[in-house]
């Protein structure tokens, strides 16, 4: 979506902002997401890798727990997941359960771009969502330009 909403041709002021909101701690990258990001080779990774931030590993002891429990939660939800939602969400390559997780162990705000499923519950979805997920588990969860008002970013 950067390309589209925020390329960094027109959106300096913004990407200007998200690097100095992580040096300061103020947005927190999880190791998964980074490492997505440096498989790319677009303009996201070469901006990435030129930042000097710490990112949230994925293996402490208590955000395993929690990732076992999002797991869990799309495996005996079945009015609310397929099976195949359960595989998704269970690839090592997957970010998102993952990041549930970190939000759960240390209170984060999860942002996303996903919108919740408004007929979750009333067939089984083949894709669980970010939203969803974190209603579920009580996790804070805004869009992006929520996001950026809560900061009060401005260009």
């Amino acid at each position: 979506p950067f390309q589209y909403y925020y390329p960094f041709d027109i959106a300096k002021p913004y990407w200007i902002f998200l690097e100095e909101s992580m040096i300061s701690g103020t947005i927190v990258v999880a190791r998964k997401v980074y490492d997505e990001v440096m498989k790319g080779t677009d303009d996201l990774r070469k901006w990435m890798k030129g930042l000097s931030i710490n990112c949230l590993d994925h293996r402490p002891k208590n955000v395993l727990n929690n990732y076992k429990l999002v797991l869990n939660h799309i495996q005996t939800e079945t009015t609310c997941y397929t099976n195949k939602a359960l595989t998704e969400w269970s690839q090592n390559n997957t970010a998102d359960p993952w990041l549930v997780a970190i939000a759960m162990t240390y209170g984060y705000t999860m942002v996303t771009l996903e919108i919740p499923n408004k007929m979750l519950g009333t067939n089984p979805c083949n894709r669980a969502k970010i939203p969803d997920v974190c209603a579920h588990f009580n996790v804070p969860c805004i869009n992006l330009f929520e996001m950026l008002r809560k900061l009060k970013f401005t260009f």
